[in-house]
């Protein structure tokens, strides 16, 4: 393992440079601005003031690692605003997938213990984004309202004595991977500076896509020297050339298609402003020579990455050298859409908000297996090698183990940035943090480096949820259920008779300046839009009826959702057209 510390800088060629591309795909910005945080007013003073007497009060102070309660350790998450689902373990926001708790339900929802150290037993402390609802995180919206409640919420995180490291409840939260160094590094100066409190900068990365960082040499950093890049530790993942990572991701629907013509457009392909995506993925491999195959969603997917890893190349070089970024980027990634799957994708995309059935994916159809080996092969035919695979959504981590079986292919996702970001709690350096930046002191960190590399292993699977090596999905097959009712869940919550999987959505955690609890109106959705597996025999009625672009049936009747909350815009939901009840974000995000 090449040392940061040891790395020659004079050896940096212009390629270097160009590649550092991958290092800051993960950390882009959609074109965020990266302006100052706001000043503190209303409810984020408050909670300044409630926790500074505490700070002074010396709680900060309660035991080990210097300064951090090690006896109530957790991961501080950022979270989405009106964004309710049945969670089930291998989701962030369900304890399950980070300790083993003493019940499912109730008081019992609880760590039966917590470890003083490692990337294993510890709890969650969740801060609300204020308005940073699904469609505004998604694609990166940057305004003063949303930074002054991003500051709130990273404020809260900071001063919690409990929170050992901060991650993002969905894989978009990476595209703050800046904004919230800066906002860290502001807090920490203030209370240092107009307290004399000294707090620690805790280790953070917004998702899984930050993980793309470690592809690379050089990796972007804002600390005392200034903003620049800086080495870091070899992670030798791309070998060769004509190496490739492959993310997974669900970030493929935008309201206005046209963004995605204007970018290529911008880019130098000339395409009509209504084309289609097959028109627009022909453009692409006409214009700039690369594979791409001729689905819908891929193609989106795709473009949505480019726009979000261009609107950063923007921050730090002029308009030419970013678009000559942004091709080279293009080369060197893979995207593939998770969003269109049984089990998945309408659970979690489209409406979303359900909850999503593993064993519907795994066991349905070949459809997904055939989905991700067909993409691998095609790109190993023409030349190409997958080497690993990183899965962008925090609900995505009960499929790992499966994608890991089928495709014999180490994978990353966001349960594993969860366990690194803790395992590297006691060994981050502030001074590092404060010098080079919380990003590149991150990737340096050798507990952090020896925790992702020790998953960078094709054998190396969760074994607290998901699909299991004796073929078996935890959970789903270990809680005396039959075919049926597993065919079922998503229409049920994800429970059945005692059996549960789903938690109950009156007990979601909303977070720290989330609303007190779940708001009536976003507990349940009728008609519901989830669907059972494959080749259930379905009614033909308005609401019922086969669907065979994605298979299954419509549940019918009412289930736990949470979509008819969590954003601004109704939208209508596909396959209830006309229906009454048909409509997602009807009662805004809250559900008022």
């Amino acid at each position: 393992m090449a040392l940061a510390k040891n790395v020659d800088r004079t050896k940096y060629t212009s390629f270097d440079k160009m590649f550092t591309f991958i290092a800051t795909v993960g950390l882009a910005l959609a074109g965020l601005a990266l302006s100052e945080p706001a000043q503190c007013h209303g409810r984020a003073c408050q909670v300044e003031d409630d926790q500074a007497v505490m700070l002074q009060s010396g709680r900060l102070h309660d035991a080990g690692m210097d300064g951090w309660d090690v006896g109530q350790r957790a991961l501080g998450v950022l979270g989405l605003d009106g964004y309710y689902w049945p969670t089930q373990p291998g989701d962030i926001n369900d304890l399950r997938t980070w300790c083993t708790v003493q019940g499912v339900d109730g008081e019992d929802y609880r760590c039966k213990s917590v470890n003083q150290r490692g990337e294993d037993e510890f709890s969650l402390q969740i801060a609300t984004v204020v308005n940073g609802s699904w469609p505004k995180i998604q694609l990166g919206k940057w305004s003063s309202g949303l930074e002054e409640s991003f500051t709130q919420a990273v404020q809260y995180l900071l001063t919690e004595p409990s929170v050992h490291a901060i991650t993002g409840q969905a894989g978009w939260f990476t595209w703050y991977q800046y904004n919230v160094s800066k906002i860290m590094r502001k807090i920490v100066h203030k209370y240092k500076e107009e307290r004399g409190i000294t707090l620690k900068m805790k280790p953070w990365l917004g998702g899984s896509p930050a993980m793309l960082a470690a592809l690379g040499s050089l990796v972007k950093g804002i600390g005392n020297e200034g903003t620049k890049y800086h080495p870091i530790f070899d992670y030798d993942l791309l070998k060769k050339p004509n190496d490739r990572l492959l993310l997974i991701t669900s970030n493929t629907v935008l309201e206005d298609t046209t963004t995605l013509t204007q970018f290529m457009n911008a880019a130098g392909i000339p395409v009509r402003l209504d084309a289609s995506e097959t028109e627009m993925g022909a453009a692409i491999r006409d214009q700039w020579g690369l594979m791409l195959d001729d689905h819908a969603a891929n193609i989106e997917a795709f473009i949505i990455a480019l726009i979000q890893i261009h609107g950063l190349f923007k921050e730090i070089c002029d308009e030419a050298e970013a678009w000559k970024l942004t091709r080279v980027t293009a080369g060197k990634i893979i995207v593939l859409s998770w969003g269109d799957s049984l089990g998945y994708g309408l659970a979690v995309v489209g409406p979303g908000a359900m909850f999503h059935n593993v064993a519907n994916l795994i066991r349905s159809s070949s459809r997904m297996a055939t989905k991700v080996l067909s993409t691998i092969l095609n790109y190993t035919r023409a030349g190409q090698n997958v080497v690993g695979i990183i899965m962008e959504s925090t609900e995505m981590p009960a499929y790992s183990n499966w994608v890991r079986n089928i495709t014999e292919l180490p994978v990353w996702d966001s349960t594993v940035v969860g366990k690194c970001l803790m395992a590297a709690a006691p060994d981050f350096s502030q001074s590092e943090a404060e010098r080079i930046g919380i990003t590149p002191a991150l990737f340096n960190t050798k507990s952090f480096h020896s925790c992702a590399m020790g998953w960078w292993k094709t054998d190396r699977w969760h074994t607290d949820f998901g699909y299991q090596k004796n073929g078996s999905i935890l959970y789903y097959d270990t809680l005396g259920l039959t075919p049926t009712q597993i065919d079922h869940l998503a229409c049920m919550g994800g429970r059945h008779d005692g059996a549960s999987i789903g938690r109950l959505m009156t007990e979601f955690d909303t977070g720290k300046f989330g609303p007190p609890k779940v708001h009536a109106s976003c507990l349940t959705a009728s008609p519901c839009a989830a669907r059972s597996w494959q080749g259930t025999a379905c009614s033909s009625s308005q609401v019922g009826g086969q669907f065979p672009d994605d298979g299954g049936c419509m549940c019918g009747g009412s289930c736990a959702s949470g979509y008819y909350c969590g954003g601004d815009k109704p939208f209508n939901i596909s396959g209830f057209e006309g229906v009454s009840g048909g409509m997602g974000y009807v009662y805004g995000i809250r559900g008022s």
